[in-house]
């Protein structure tokens, strides 16, 4: 059976025959809208990028393709390389159409990374697009000095001040701010003390610091954390003692049983102090079976009586001084009674 043709006569010429099917084609193609074009693949994704955002995190953002490839794009295929801290190797999936970034864990502090992206639609998979991005580690030790010079004045409290410069490395993330710490006791007895000062400090100055020496430690943190601590050395040249409590008399009454015991406390000079702390203490058992004891009493006290003693009974009656900030330097005297 021969294919139906159909004869359209040209002006000055032989007329055109074509196919009927040529023409429905044509006539259907126009009414449809026009001619489909063929579909090609969406170019890759614009403005990729990728940051670190803490601890073995990172986030890729992107922006969609130049063109579609003339077909609607149903989604992006993200991924990574390497291997996180679970020992995971190379990991993709597929997000939305709508998105505009993904993020990542449990990635491995230090290590670097590629992240991809590619477009995804019916007619296949577009380019892909890469970026590599470095997980951040907590930053460097800041640069201070090798020691702090403090020369304190008599008979008065002084300060010290730390400086530091910014650490070699910031571990991949911005310096939020740096840890400034000192170890030992102030002249409020306070002991080891931190705190948290911003990016842009250079330097912070110690207050009530004793006559004795001072370690000062400086750690910058990150969104990661602290990094590790640069310490430095404030000594104290000048010596450092407390007056000390001598006992000048002792009075016992064994009907009672009590003993006096009364001090006062010898003049070492300029350098040393009047005590932030007195105790008083004794040993063996007293009448209630209370074995050692000791209480500490008003700095200004000079005497105290122990109640409850056992007649009969040998005690040694302690006294001791100390200041706030050097509680392990106690100076002291003591004294032997038989009630």
């Amino acid at each position: 059976m021969s294919t139906p043709t159909l004869s359209i006569a040209r002006a000055g010429g032989h007329p055109l025959r074509v196919t009927l099917v040529a023409v429905l084609t044509l006539v259907l193609g126009i009414a449809g809208g026009g001619v489909a074009a063929a579909a090609t693949a969406p170019t890759g994704p614009t403005s990729v990028s990728a940051s670190t955002t803490g601890a073995g995190s990172a986030v890729l953002k992107w922006s969609p393709p130049a063109s579609t490839g003339g077909s609607a794009i149903t989604g992006y295929v993200v991924g990574r390389d390497g291997t996180d801290s679970n020992g995971t190797g190379a990991w993709s999936t597929t997000v939305a159409a709508s998105a505009r970034s993904q993020s990542f864990t449990l990635l491995v502090p230090g290590r670097t990374y590629t992240l991809s992206v590619r477009a995804k639609r019916a007619a296949g998979l577009g380019p892909v697009a890469t970026v590599k991005v470095t997980v951040a580690t907590v930053p460097g030790a800041p640069v201070v000095p090798d020691y702090i010079v403090a020369y304190p004045q008599p008979d008065q409290t002084h300060t010290a001040t730390v400086t530091w410069q910014p650490p070699a490395s910031t571990g991949g993330s911005d310096i939020t701010g740096y840890r400034v710490s000192r170890a030992g006791y102030d002249t409020d007895g306070t002991g080891p003390w931190s705190t948290v000062v911003g990016p842009g400090v250079r330097s912070f100055t110690m207050t009530k610091l004793g006559w004795t020496s001072y370690t000062f430690t400086v750690e910058a943190i990150n969104a990661v954390g602290a990094g590790p601590a640069a310490s430095t050395l404030a000594p104290n040249t000048i010596p450092d003692y407390v007056h000390k409590p001598t006992i000048t008399a002792v009075t016992s009454d064994p009907a009672a049983g009590t003993v006096t015991v009364t001090w006062d406390f010898l003049y070492y000079g300029n350098h040393a102090h009047t005590p932030d702390r007195v105790r008083v203490g004794r040993d063996g058992t007293d009448a209630n079976g209370t074995g050692t004891w000791s209480s500490t009493v008003p700095v200004i006290s000079r005497s105290f009586t122990f109640t409850r003693l056992q007649r009969g009974s040998t005690y040694t009656f302690t006294i001791d001084a100390w200041l706030n900030y050097s509680p392990n330097d106690k100076r002291g005297d003591a004294v032997t009674v038989t009630l």
